[in-house]
């Protein structure tokens, strides 16, 4: 059977879920104007993988710019199999397939199995009383934000509300070059006393942290996106190539360009 193609609806009047994450977007729309190119994926399971790789990620403000950049005139246009003639029934069982990844790539990326399966459960049982097949398409987008919301939520979930502002600013900025003024600033704290926080609840410097959340998605580009490394260096604000694939290496224990070959 040929696959069925299906356009989701991005109006955000449609959104029913409230996320309460503090974004700060200064530069962060205008830098991602480069990476416009790489979107839409060739294939279905590119995409998927995409997807269910932005959930593992767990940040709110890149899941956004994703859904943005991915879709045109604010719909979302994805492949999907032919699973039903009814046209209900088909909305309904790509729903079910997709919130069941969703689930299991929560899971698998930390997120406690009695949470990650309650959020799957409360939109199963809602999907069951909805017949409007847009709607039914749009709990792809509510669901896909609310696993990466819960994610985020859970790493984040020993830390002090502060803290908490901090590093979702963070996550927030990360093609920008963040300074520790900022962080305070943000805060209403001195820039040494959210040093010491990051260093007493999350056991690492700021600039730890920061690094660590760039070369995340610094990973994700390498895996889905034709951006070489230099331009994912700079577009990430690491202050040259050479110092993106140093820090790369540390982390992933390869060099960018071989883990991008291993991923593809």
């Amino acid at each position: 059977d040929m696959d069925k193609n299906i356009k989701i609806s991005l109006d955000r009047n449609m959104k029913s879920i409230e996320h309460s994450q503090f974004l700060h977007q200064r530069s962060f729309k205008q830098a991602t104007e480069k990476l416009d190119y790489t979107f839409p994926f060739p294939n279905r399971r590119q995409i998927e993988k995409a997807v269910l790789e932005y959930i593992a990620l767990g940040n709110v403000t890149l899941a956004e710019q994703f859904i943005r950049t991915s879709s045109k005139d604010g719909l979302l246009t994805i492949d999907v199999g032919n699973l039903s003639e009814n046209e209900l029934m088909q909305a309904r069982f790509t729903i079910v397939s997709a919130i069941t990844l969703f689930c299991r790539t929560a899971i698998d990326n930390g997120l406690p199995e009695t949470l990650a399966y309650s959020i799957s459960d409360v939109y199963i049982q809602y999907l069951s009383n909805i017949n409007n097949i847009e709607k039914i398409y749009h709990l792809f987008w509510q669901a896909f934000l609310e696993y990466c919301q819960a994610i985020q939520n859970w790493r984040l979930t020993a830390c002090s509300p502060q803290l908490k502002i901090c590093c979702e600013y963070i996550m927030s900025n990360l093609t920008s070059k963040i300074t520790m003024n900022e962080l305070g600033k943000i805060c209403s704290l001195s820039p040494n006393y959210v040093s010491d926080l990051f260093k007493k609840e999350l056991h690492v410097r700021p600039s730890q942290y920061i690094r660590q959340e760039k070369l995340k998605y610094g990973a994700y580009l390498l895996k889905n996106s034709t951006l070489n490394i230099a331009d994912i260096a700079a577009f990430l604000s690491f202050p040259s190539a050479s110092a993106f694939t140093v820090h790369f290496q540390n982390t992933y224990g390869v060099l960018p360009h071989h883990y991008r070959k291993l991923n593809n």
